[in-house]
């Protein structure tokens, strides 16, 4: 399995770090606070995905990382890591379940029409967050590339851990 910095130079690890750790802290608070006896697994599975969207619109707009951009502020937000249009999604990393996990909305294909020079806009780039299924286990951050083609859509070729 190929690893997201073989393929394109803009995926790197410790850039890959900085925005995976920001996504556990994120989850963890946003589970802590929606632990109550009114929340139920919706509840959970929203709070984290909006508060998970909202640090990585403000990660991207504090300036501290120039690499770091938004393409699209919308519900299908895409950041760009360098040249890579990107998504993050709560989902399975091997079997999605999220249908847009392997179909890019509109924004995102308008986005793939119009890739850079450098950028790899035959792959879909996604963070994967695998939530703990029981409190020993953690949660796990997955940086994957799918193929984008239609005949090989959802075919995984590159892989990273968090």
């Amino acid at each position: 399995m190929n690893k997201p910095s073989e393929i394109s130079s803009s995926l790197t690890s410790s850039r890959l770090s900085i925005i995976a750790e920001r996504i556990l802290d994120v989850l963890d608070d946003a589970l802590r606070t929606a632990s109550t006896d009114l929340d139920c697994s919706y509840s959970r599975g929203t709070l984290s995905w909006a508060r998970i969207e909202n640090a990585l619109l403000q990660l991207a707009q504090s300036g501290d990382h120039s690499w770091l951009t938004i393409k699209h502020a919308g519900n299908d937000l895409l950041i760009g890591i360098g040249s890579e249009t990107v998504r993050f999604f709560l989902d399975d990393h091997e079997n999605p379940k999220k249908m847009r996990v392997l179909n890019p909305t509109s924004s995102e294909a308008r986005q793939l029409q119009l890739f850079e020079e450098d950028a790899h806009s035959e792959y879909l780039w996604r963070f994967i967050v695998e939530r703990a299924i029981t409190d020993e286990d953690e949660h796990q951050v997955y940086f994957v590339g799918y193929e984008a083609h239609a005949e090989r859509d959802g075919t995984l070729i590159a892989q990273w851990r968090y």
